[in-house]
């Protein structure tokens, strides 16, 4: 009995409180990543407090077929898992509406997902994402960073990286930068905008 107690003990998962890596026993005594001391009982995982983290990469390109399905995510260096495409459409050049050619019109591939169990404070976060040139015959690797993204207890922090290219991928631009407008009326998206004789009339479909 007492080496099944012992054993099961050894199982018990706690969180490191300060970059909250997980899947560590109490038989640890410190993280193996930051170094951070495991040993004072009050440092498990109730008395951690987390953050969380909503990512959305957003491609305004024309070519959303030629990228690849995943970007990955670094904290402080080290790789915390993929941000995967979430949703993709390609423009339609029989589509009237200028605001819905695409993901409504203003992009055509959008790489989102939620990460919780981020710990507080300061960090520096990066996005990989390879890039096919030459039909597919070369491949380039780029990555864009955010230096000092702040991180509160119980708060959600957004990241919105928007790019058309290799490129713009390792640069902050705003989408006006970029050329894209975004859409005039997001909220309709059965909306046409007709003009007559110097009057512009907006019709709205029900």
């Amino acid at each position: 009995m007492l080496l099944i107690n012992c054993s099961v003990t050894a199982q018990e998962v706690r969180y490191c409180p300060k970059c909250s890596a997980e899947a560590y026993s109490k038989l640890a005594m410190s993280c193996e990543y930051c170094n951070a001391s495991l040993a004072e009982e009050n440092k498990t995982k109730k008395n951690v407090e987390f953050a969380s983290l909503h990512v959305k990469l957003m491609y305004t390109g024309d070519k959303p077929g030629d990228l690849y399905p995943y970007a990955k995510m670094y904290v402080n260096g080290k790789y915390q898992g993929n941000v995967e495409i979430a949703d993709m459409q390609q423009r339609n050049s029989e589509i009237k509406q200028e605001w819905n050619n695409g993901l409504g019109g203003f992009c055509t591939c959008i790489y989102e997902k939620h990460f919780e169990k981020v710990t507080q404070g300061v960090k520096k976060i990066e996005f990989e994402l390879r890039f096919k040139r030459l039909g597919g015959l070369l491949k380039s690797t780029k990555r864009v960073v955010f230096p000092y993204v702040s991180f509160k207890a119980g708060e959600r922090t957004l990241i919105e990286h928007c790019f058309n290219s290799a490129v713009s991928f390792t640069q902050h631009k705003t989408p006006e930068k970029l050329g894209i407008k975004k859409p005039l009326l997001p909220s309709f998206p059965e909306a046409e905008l007709k003009t007559a004789t110097g009057t512009a009339e907006i019709s709205v479909g029900l």
